[in-house]
Parts: C-alpha cells; structure tokens; sequence
C-alpha cells in the first residue's frame, strides 16, 4: 500500500488518530508517516492507539506497544510502527 493511501486509510480506520506528516517533515528520512503516540483513543473502547509504557505482555490489548486492532491493520497493509521515543511513533512499509 502506498504511504498516501495508508495515511487516508489510517484516517478512515482511526479517525482519532494524529498524523503530523511524514518522516522526511520530521527528521528527513524517507518514505514513512509520522505520528503521534501521546494522542489519539480507539472510540469504541478508549484505549490509547500507543503505549509506549504499556505491561501488556500477554498481548491483550497491544502488540509491541500498538493497540491490537491498529497493529493488525498496519500488518495487513503491510507496515508498521516503529518508536522514536513514546511521544513520536513512524510508520514505514515492511
């Protein structure tokens, strides 16, 4: 999936989500999204879309810090999501 499809896609899937540009807007790398891990909830249960501090280690709730269902959405189109630190999170093609 192409990184503008993925950003409008995203959107559609978790409207909460922050997206505040791309990869080469923050540190010049390219081909990624760059997002917020402070900000943005899943509406139906509230949980956070990132955790950077979460003790979910059953992989319950979160996969490597991602919300489940948005880590599986990242898997099936391909990406994933990689933290700079818990606030910024990019998300790259696989």
């Amino acid at each position: 999936m192409t990184r503008e499809t993925l950003m409008t896609d995203i959107k559609k899937q978790f409207p909460d989500i922050r997206i505040h540009g791309t990869t080469e807007d923050f540190d010049g790398h390219e081909g990624g999204v760059w997002v917020s891990g402070e900000e943005g909830t899943d509406e139906s249960t509230g949980l956070s879309l990132f955790d950077y501090y979460t003790e979910d280690m059953r992989e319950i709730f979160y996969v490597m810090m991602v919300y489940k269902p948005l880590h599986d959405f990242l898997h099936a189109c391909e990406w994933y999501a990689e933290f700079q630190d818990p606030g910024t999170v990019m998300l790259y093609p696989e």
